[in-house]
Parts: C-alpha cells; structure tokens; sequence
C-alpha cells in the first residue's frame, strides 16, 4: 500500500507530459501555455509545477539521463572494438531502445529542433554529457581522467556532432531511419580518417598527447 502515493504521482506526471506533447504538437509550442496544459491534463497550476518546474520540461524529460545512457553502453561495447566503431555502435544501441524512429519520436524531435527556446536547451544537455562520455572514452583506454583529457573530449563532442547531423538529415529527409542516417554520418568520418592516413601514413588518430609515456594510445 505504501507504493500507491509514488504510481499516482507517476500517473500524474505522465498525464500532464502526455497533454503537453498533444497541445504542442496541435498548437505549437509558444502557442500552449502551461494553463493549458495543466487544463488539458485536468490538474491545476500548482499541480503543473509540482511536477515541472518549466514548460520546457515537459518534452525535454526524455532526453533526461541519456548521456549516462551513451557512456553506459560505451563502457560495455568490446575491448576490441576501435574508439570510433564503438562510438558509432553506442549509438545504435541506444537509439534503437530509445524508439526514436516512431513517427511520434520524429515529431518531437522536429518540434525541438525547430523551436528556438527548446534546442538551445537540448544544445545546452548535449554539452552536459561531454564529459561523461569522454570519461567512458578513458575507460576504454586505460586513461583515469578522461573527462578531462583534451583528445578524449573531442571525441566525446565527435560523436554528438555525428548524433545531431545526423538527426538533422533524417528530419529534411523523405525516406530511411534515424540510425541509417546517423550510421551515414559515422562512415563519412571513417573516409575521411582513412583517406588522410592514406596520404599521411605517419600520421594516425591513435597519435594522440597522452599524459604520460606508459599512458595507452587510445585508437579509432
């Protein structure tokens, strides 16, 4: 009986996220208001934030807690697997469990990437994640402070670079998944690599600044 309180507020809170995604993609976002908001989910003002602190919260919660996701799964990919390619499957797997490829996923994706206010507040996560990504990053090749180690943090932002062109290509797209358009992305970088080591062959993104000489060249 001691749970019932906790599943009602759940209830609630997905209530009024729910409502909030309906009006905003009816409406459009400046247009809802958090009045009618909370009117639409049958809760007074208070009620709303209760729950959210901002309108903002409301379509952005999603996204809450997805960097842990992508440094989570970093950390589990294969020993074996090079830095980039390990980088790219992360990103499968975690899209692939988030269901970003429903149509629903596709419009609120657009909506954020539309809305001024909103995707500077998505811009604004996806620099929040740099450092815990690039900590997993430092995991996988032996290094204790990734976070901050510049090499690493480049490639951290490396892959939420590839995560948002390639999010943005499927939105102006007509046809194909978020992840073939993000797996696109992804290939394009490995040319590159591949064509620059070809024409540089002394040169190689595993010739990284380590912090010291016994430090472990990490490779892409």
């Amino acid at each position: 009986m001691q749970h019932t309180p906790q599943r009602g507020s759940l209830s609630v809170r997905e209530g009024i996220a729910r409502a909030a995604v309906r009006l905003f993609l009816e409406r459009g976002f400046v247009a809802t208001t958090v009045d009618d908001i909370a009117f639409e989910a049958g809760v007074s003002r208070r009620t709303y934030f209760r729950y959210f602190a901002t309108k903002d919260d409301t379509i952005l919660e999603y996204l809450d807690g997805l960097g842990e996701r992508f440094a989570e799964s970093l950390e589990r990919r294969p020993a074996a697997e090079g830095l980039l390619r390990a980088m790219q499957n992360t990103t499968r797997e975690v899209l692939a469990a988030e269901a970003h490829d429903t149509p629903l996923g596709r419009a609120l994706t657009r909506l954020i990437f539309e809305t001024p206010a909103l995707r500077a507040r998505h811009l604004a996560m996806n620099a929040s994640w740099q450092p815990r990504i690039a900590e997993a990053l430092g995991r996988r090749t032996g290094r204790e402070d990734g976070a901050a180690d510049t090499y690493l943090r480049l490639l951290a932002s490396l892959m939420q670079t590839a995560l948002d062109l390639g999010t943005q290509q499927w939105l102006a797209g007509d046809s194909g998944s978020l992840i073939d358009y993000i797996d696109e992305v992804f290939e394009t970088i490995r040319t590159a690599r591949d064509a620059r080591q070809e024409t540089s062959p002394s040169f190689s993104p595993s010739d990284a600044p380590r912090a010291s000489a016994t430090s472990p060249r990490p490779s892409a």
